[in-house]
């Protein structure tokens, strides 16, 4: 049973789980390169520790871009790694090899639900080996909301990909729809209150979701209107992982499109999303 976990990478989303590892009562300890980041951590009560002592914990959860993964496994001596960012499942699953052959057992976890989330339970979808999911299955259920083994190395960035071009195209069609009642109101001169319309939607309407529920808030949100959308690398990887099997993903490859393009010409719409993306997540645009 995991005692004393470590986080590495202490931004929006690992210093959340470390906050809620702490309040579940597990002996946390982090670490970030960033002073600002430890020191965040510092006033939340979590127990940074320095760069010579990040080997002493039983389990380490990475919180990190994927590029800086390998480095980190290179140097890692801990019993257990868990990849909670968000990784290409090919290279998760070349990681597992790597881990294994060092000694440490290796998970790639899928993380979502946002700040929100990280607080007060994510989701998770996680892949490794089905005979060593029992050392981490009690941990992982003991705060994360919901949690799915997908029974093979890789497949939990796998899930996670293909939930983030899902989440594109929810977006895409929340920014989309939202534009058009905006200009339908002004060409018919009605005065109509977006942010209240959501919150009826989000109350009973077919499209009621979570994302609705953070459109009406972003709606209030002191933004430029036409704002380009960050983010659309795991976008990316599910439109190629589609692309590879031979299906069809016109929706997904609309939305993925359209947030590239709106690097160059941002729009209502994509002001729209990149102001939702704040809320649940606090990107940047």
């Amino acid at each position: 049973m995991v005692k004393r976990p470590l986080v590495v990478g202490l931004g929006r989303m690992g210093l959340g789980v470390a906050q809620l590892l702490k309040d579940h009562n597990y002996e946390v300890v982090a670490w970030d390169t960033q002073e600002v980041c430890r020191e965040r951590a510092r006033s939340a009560g979590i127990a940074v520790v320095g760069p010579d002592q990040v080997t002493g914990s039983d389990c380490t959860l990475l919180f990190v871009p994927h590029q800086a993964v390998d480095g980190l496994i290179s140097v890692c001596r801990t019993e257990i790694l868990l990849d909670c960012g968000n990784s290409h499942y090919k290279d998760s699953i070349r990681r597992h090899t790597v881990c294994q052959e060092r000694g440490i057992i290796f998970f790639d976890v899928g993380t979502s639900g946002g700040v929100l989330g990280a607080r007060q339970g994510p989701c998770l979808t996680v892949g490794g080996r089905a005979s060593e999911y029992e050392r981490i299955r009690n941990f992982l259920h003991s705060f994360a909301r919901s949690v799915y083994f997908g029974g093979a190395p890789g497949a939990g960035h796998l899930i996670k990909t293909v939930h983030n071009g899902i989440e594109y195209g929810y977006l895409q069609a929340l920014g989309e729809g939202l534009e058009l009642l905006q200009r339908a109101a002004q060409h018919e001169n009605f005065s109509l209150d977006l942010p209240e319309i959501c919150r009826v939607w989000n109350e009973g309407s077919i499209i009621e979701s979570r994302l609705l529920q953070d459109a009406a808030q972003a709606l209030q949100l002191s933004m430029p209107e036409a704002t380009k959308i960050g983010g659309g690398e795991t976008g990316g990887w599910a439109c190629e992982l589609a692309e590879k099997i031979g299906i069809p993903v016109p929706v997904l490859q609309a939305a993925l499109l359209a947030r590239q393009e709106s690097q160059k010409s941002p729009g209502i719409a994509s002001g729209i999303i990149a102001r939702i993306r704040y809320v649940f997540g606090r990107h940047a645009p």
